[in-house]
């Protein structure tokens, strides 16, 4: 029991924010995480450098140079991969919380 409600503590204290709004948001990068892992190697490679999933963000130019693809490649690969994240989500999209803090009230 002391490590649930440390864990909500936790969670209330971030940044005073609503624990509802929390999970809901643990739930969703989980939903991006796996998304992520369905997408083709080159396609995951240059979101996680682009975005800085793994550390700094960077450029298109600079992504196709340090992977050794030719220009614009790196674009084509983000392109392609933004719009297959977007369908995924859009088909796994949860039901948010909005109905449980409705009931709240």
């Amino acid at each position: 029991m002391r490590t649930k409600a440390v864990r909500l503590r936790e969670c209330e204290g971030a940044g005073g924010g609503d624990p509802f709004d929390v999970v809901e948001a643990r739930l969703r990068a989980r939903r991006v995480r796996l998304a992520l892992r369905g997408l083709p190697p080159l396609d995951r490679a240059v979101l996680m450098w682009r975005f800085g999933i793994l550390g700094a963000p960077h450029g298109r130019q600079q992504i196709d140079r340090c992977l050794g693809l030719p220009r614009g490649t790196a674009y084509r690969a983000e392109t392609r991969a933004l719009a297959q994240l977007q369908r995924v989500l859009a088909e796994t999209d949860d039901e948010s919380f909005e109905d449980i803090r409705a009931g709240e009230e």
